[in-house]
C-alpha cells in the first residue's frame, strides 16, 4: 500500500511539472509586444531556450533583473535576437559559443558576477552597443572596456573588446599551430634518426663499388670519352642557365610566388564582378517569379547593409520594363517594315511570274 501511495505521488509531481511547463509556454506569448520578449523580474533561475526558440519573431529579448547564474550552451542558437539585456543578474561567465550569435548589436551585462569573457564573443562583428559595469573583470578586459558611461562609451566598449577578443584568439590560434608544427618536427627527427644511419650505410657502399668501377673504366681505354661527354653535358647545363638569366626566365622561388599571387589576384578580381553581375540579375529578375520572396531578401539586405536595396531593384525593373516594352515595339516596327518591304518587291515579282 505504502509503495502504490508513493507512485501516486510520483505521477502527481510529474504532472504538475508538465502542466507548468505548457502555462510558462503560453505565457511567453503573452509578454511578446511587437518584437520585444519582455521576461525581466520573472524571478527566473534558467532560460527557457526551446520556448523563446520557437518564437522567431522576437529580436529583442530582455532577461534583466532574474536569478540567472549561468547561461546553457543551447543559449547560442537563439541566432535571430539582436537585442539581448541580461543586466542585474548573478552570472559568472558567458557559454564558450556565444559567439554564434553573430546578429547580436545590443548586449547589455550590467550588474554580473562576470570576470572573464569567451574568446568567440570576438566573433561579434554587428556588435554596437556593450555595457560591462559593475562586473569583476581582470584588469586587462576591464580597461579595453572602459567606463561606459553613455553611448558612445558603450559603443568604443562593443568596438575595443570585439577587436581585443579577437586579436587574443588569433594570438592562441598562432601559438597552438607553431606547438602543432614543433611537434610534428621533434617526431619526424625522432623516426628519421635509424633511416639516416642506414641511408649512410648504403651510400658508403655505393661510393665503394662507384670506386672500383671507376677503375676498371680508367684501365679500359674508354675513359677519355667518358670525360668527354661529362664536360659536354656541363657546357649544356651552363648554356641553359645563361639563356635563362639573359632572357629572364630564371625559375626563382620569388618570381614564381609573385606570379601566383598576380594570377590569384586576377581571378579573384573576375570572381567578384561575375558574382556581382549575378547578385544584381538575380535582384531584378526575382520579382518576376517571387514577389515576397524578393520583398524579403531586399528588406533583409537593407537592414544588414543600410542602403536602399528596395528602390535600387524597383528603378532596375523599370528600366527592364520599359526594355522589354521598347524591344517589342521594335520586333513590330520591323514586322511592319518588313512586310512592305515584301509587299513592295517580292509580292509584285511573283505575280509577274504567274502572269507569264
Amino acid at each position: 500500500m505504502e509503495r502504490g501511495l508513493q507512485g501516486c505521488r510520483r505521477i502527481n509531481l510529474q504532472s504538475g511539472f508538465s502542466t507548468a511547463d505548457m502555462s510558462s509556454r503560453m505565457n511567453l506569448k503573452d509578454k511578446l509586444q511587437d518584437d520585444t520578449l519582455d521576461l525581466s523580474m520573472s524571478d527566473l533561475q534558467e532560460v527557457p531556450v526551446k520556448d523563446i526558440a520557437v518564437i522567431r519573431k522576437a529580436s529583442h529579448l530582455d532577461l534583466s533583473n532574474n536569478r540567472l547564474v549561468s547561461l546553457p550552451k543551447t543559449f547560442a542558437t537563439l541566432t535571430h535576437i539582436v537585442k539581448l539585456d541580461l543586466s542585474k543578474n548573478q552570472l559568472t561567465e558567458l557559454p564558450e559559443n556565444f559567439g554564434d550569435m553573430r546578429q547580436l548589436k545590443y548586449l547589455d551585462l550590467y550588474s554580473n558576477n562576470i570576470s572573464r569573457l569567451p574568446l568567440s564573443l570576438g566573433e561579434l562583428k554587428n556588435l554596437k552597443w556593450l555595457d560591462l559595469k559593475e562586473n569583476p573583470l581582470t584588469p586587462g578586459v576591464a580597461s579595453v572596456a572602459g567606463l561606459c558611461s553613455n553611448a558612445k562609451e558603450c559603443q568604443a566598449c562593443a568596438r575595443n573588446v570585439v577587436a581585443y577578443l579577437s586579436s587574443a584568439k588569433r594570438a592562441i590560434d598562432e601559438e597552438q599551430q607553431r606547438r602543432i608544427i614543433a611537434i610534428a618536427a621533434v617526431e619526424a627527427e625522432k623516426g628519421a634518426a635509424p633511416t639516416k644511419k642506414d641511408g649512410k650505410k648504403k651510400k658508403k657502399k655505393a661510393e665503394h663499388k662507384e670506386s672500383r668501377s671507376q677503375l676498371d673504366r680508367e684501365n679500359s681505354a674508354g675513359l677519355k670519352s667518358d670525360r668527354q661527354k661529362t664536360n659536354g653535358h656541363t657546357s649544356a647545363l651552363r648554356l641553359k642557365s645563361e639563356y635563362k638569366n639573359t632572357y629572364g626566365l630564371s625559375s626563382s622561388p620569388r618570381d614564381g610566388i609573385a606570379g601566383r599571387l598576380c594570377r590569384g589576384l586576377i581571378k579573384l578580381f573576375f570572381w567578384l564582378i561575375a558574382i556581382s553581375i549575378l547578385v544584381v540579375l538575380g535582384l531584378v529578375l526575382l520579382p518576376l517569379f517571387d514577389k515576397k520572396r524578393a520583398d524579403s531578401i531586399s528588406d533583409y539586405l537593407e537592414l544588414q547593409t543600410g542602403q536602399p536595396v528596395r528602390y535600387y531593384q524597383q528603378s532596375s525593373s523599370e528600366y527592364l520594363d520599359k526594355f522589354i516594352d521598347n524591344v517589342i515595339l521594335w520586333t513590330e516596327q520591323a514586322q511592319i517594315v518588313l512586310k512592305e518591304i515584301y509587299s513592295k518587291y517580292f509580292a509584285i515579282g511573283s505575280s509577274l511570274k504567274n502572269d507569264l
